[in-house]
């Protein structure tokens, strides 16, 4: 006999509860949903066939030939060139295009490439956006490569990785130089009070006094419009044989335009990550007698610099030689590469176990393989601008 209209509805009910019971149960018993795969095609993304998804961290605002374009064409070369072996193609770049250079917009563009889930992070063509890049990236557990940073602190964690020397490096090279190449007796230091030039100038004077030299000065600015005739005078003084110039790459061009209207005519050593382009608006004579610490050398006679070379070349908006940042940017999708090719996995721990491992890469800027602080390990190109070329001067290791 059929119930009560009152209890066919109390029957209804309880099954509706019973199906969103069942609904929710199975809900809670389904696994985590795997990395999401590679999107769909848009213009100029790196995707490997097996999915691996390469985040590329760049600012790309403004003109053709700044940095972050010079890091973007050196990443489309390295996949032209070496992409097949690893089973990587040139059909999408997952690119973030970060903006700013404060701390609040290094988090937030470090945030930005965060929410993408990529396995793999290249970036960092600043010091804090590589900065925010490596915190996010080591907490997240994401593989990242920086690109243009030299902070000695930047691999304290064992996802982070990068193909630019310490700026620690640098600045032992340097001294070697001095003495071993230059033979300078009395050598004096103009420093930027900047914490990575500080720690420059710190190794610069360590590795004299290995080699038996000590410092005959040392001064330093604070800002960058700063009038440093009073430091200048100081060196003239001294007399020295050469002058280690640490500071960004923004003021090295003018420093040294200023020491020589100075009157001092000693060599000047100095650090440069940047763009070698941009030291060819210094007069000939100011330029004389100058060496930089440079992540690449153009002129280099190596089969794959040479190709690096030739494929930039062909590029419609190239400079007249490769910027070093290009050349970093090479090199550090060839690490990724080789660590994809090696690793034959999506899994993230599979690829920091990768890169960590690699060893002896041909890399543009140098030979190079990663030592256990995700460092690499190579010898530092000194060039010297003669004419409107960068020649070769030097190639040296750090004294350890």
């Amino acid at each position: 006999m059929k119930g009560s209209k009152l209890e066919r509805v109390w029957v209804g009910v309880l099954l509706i509860g019973v199906v969103f019971a069942g609904f929710n149960c199975r809900r809670e018993e389904e696994p985590r949903p795997p990395l999401p795969p590679a999107p769909a095609p848009t213009p100029g993304a790196v995707v490997s066939e097996p999915g691996v998804i390469i985040a590329l961290a760049l600012p790309l605002a403004g003109e053709e030939n700044t940095p972050g374009w010079s890091c973007l064409q050196g990443i489309n070369l390295a996949v032209a060139a070496r992409g097949t072996e690893a089973g990587v193609t040139q059909k999408e770049l997952l690119v973030v295009k970060v903006k700013g250079d404060t701390p609040e917009a290094a988090r937030q563009a470090a945030r930005q490439v965060g929410v993408k889930n990529p396995h793999l992070i290249i970036g960092g063509v600043t010091e804090l956006h590589a900065q925010a890049l490596a915190e996010m990236a080591q907490q997240a557990g994401i593989p990242f490569i920086a690109i243009m940073a030299a902070n000695d602190q930047l691999t304290a964690g064992d996802y982070v990785f990068r193909v630019h020397s310490p700026e620690s490096d640098v600045g032992k090279v340097l001294a070697r130089f001095a003495v071993e190449n230059l033979n300078a007796q009395k050598v004096a230091l103009l420093v930027q009070a900047s914490p990575q030039s500080l720690v420059t100038a710190r190794a610069f004077v360590a590795v004299l006094g290995d080699l038996g030299r000590a410092a005959a000065t040392q001064v330093s600015f604070e800002e960058s419009g700063e009038d440093i005739g009073g430091q200048l005078a100081m060196l003239v003084s001294k007399k020295p044989d050469a002058i280690f110039l640490a500071a960004s790459p923004a003021e090295i061009a003018k420093r040294i335009k200023e020491i020589r209207e100075a009157g001092i005519k000693a060599a000047v050593l100095a650090p440069y990550s940047g763009n070698l382009n941009q030291l060819l608006a210094l007069s000939e004579e100011a330029r004389q007698g100058c060496y930089f610490g440079s992540a690449f050398e153009p002129d280099a006679t190596r089969a794959e610099v040479n190709e690096f070379v030739e494929d930039y070349k062909a590029i419609p908006s190239a400079l007249q030689f490769p910027p070093a940042e290009a050349a970093l940017a090479y090199d550090a999708c060839l690490l990724a590469l080789e660590a994809i090719k090696d690793a034959a996995s999506s899994e993230r721990s599979q690829l920091r176990d990768a890169l960590a491992k690699v060893k002896d890469v041909p890399g543009v800027t140098g030979v190079f393989s990663i030592d256990p602080l995700g460092n690499p390990r190579k010898s530092i190109a000194i060039v010297e601008l003669k004419g409107l070329r960068p020649e070769l001067s030097a190639r040296l290791t750090p004294l350890e």
